[in-house]
């Protein structure tokens, strides 16, 4: 069965080994064979992040932290908190500053 979801409608993305779960802004789920890697390459034009190695961030929907370097991400509606590793705390920093400019 094939589906058709926009982008714009993706919150973010939780990878789970060879699968992935697509979590959209009106709150439904979905579950893909594709892995992360994977999406990350078909999205990361389209304003995609990858703040760790277990979820896909959609920039559109986050909520511009106050302080740097970033450590979690919090997403808008559903003030859902995605966590930074810490190799990548400065590059998410630049880029949601980036973004926001």
């Amino acid at each position: 069965m094939s589906l058709r979801i926009k982008i714009n409608d993706i919150l973010w993305i939780k990878g789970l080994g060879n699968y992935s779960i697509l979590i959209l802004k009106n709150g439904r789920t979905y579950t893909s064979s594709r892995t992360l890697k994977v999406f990350e390459l078909l999205l990361k034009e389209h304003g995609f992040i990858r703040p760790s190695k277990f979820s896909l961030v959609n920039l559109a929907y986050v909520i511009m932290p106050s302080k740097t370097p970033v450590s979690i991400l919090q997403l808008k509606p559903t003030l859902e908190k995605i966590p930074v590793s810490r190799r990548r705390h400065a590059e998410i920093s630049n880029l949601l500053l980036q973004y926001n400019s």
